[in-house]
């Protein structure tokens, strides 16, 4: 489709940009479900696959981007000026581990382990998206860190809920 593969070149431009870091997260980051639907009719059945396909052309095209600019931003800050940047590496890690690849994996998997909520969640919600196996390590790991902290637990709850992995 012509907005898809506009969408993916765009993204692909906007990689290579110094671009304030939140703006290219809200960029990058693939179009909600309902952007996605054409006519009258809502075939719910195919708006989540539809997205979760664009994310892992996104992928496969533009490897190196993102892991470039989620390395690029490791170092952000747990800080309000480091928002944007945390959100950005959010954004790349969802695309990056939509096709399964071992080592965008293993990235969230180290990312899950951050000091930053923003940053922790952002992996969880990565591997709770992807369904089966990743989704079922990475929350027993998180369940067991935050089991004594409600308020974490509770976005452990909300990740869940909101996944839209094919078996969730």
């Amino acid at each position: 489709d012509e907005a898809q593969a506009l969408w993916l070149e765009l993204t692909r431009d906007l990689l290579q940009r110094d671009d304030p870091p939140g703006l290219l997260a809200r960029l990058v980051e693939p179009p909600p479900e309902l952007a996605l639907v054409e006519g009258p009719v809502i075939a719910v059945d195919t708006i989540c696959p539809a997205r979760r396909d664009l994310a892992r052309e996104a992928s496969l095209r533009h490897a190196e981007l993102l892991r470039e600019t989620w390395e690029r931003h490791a170092a952000a800050a747990a800080t309000p000026e480091g928002v944007g940047a945390r959100r950005l590496r959010n954004v790349c890690l969802w695309i990056l581990t939509r096709t399964g690849m071992s080592e965008d994996l293993a990235r969230a998997f180290r990312q899950l382990e951050s000091d930053t909520l923003d940053q922790t969640f952002g992996a969880l919600r990565a591997l709770v998206d992807l369904g089966g196996a990743p989704r079922d390590e990475a929350l027993a790991r998180a369940a067991g860190r935050w089991s004594a902290v409600p308020q974490q637990f509770d976005h452990w709850f909300a990740v869940q809920a909101q996944s839209t992995a094919e078996d969730a």
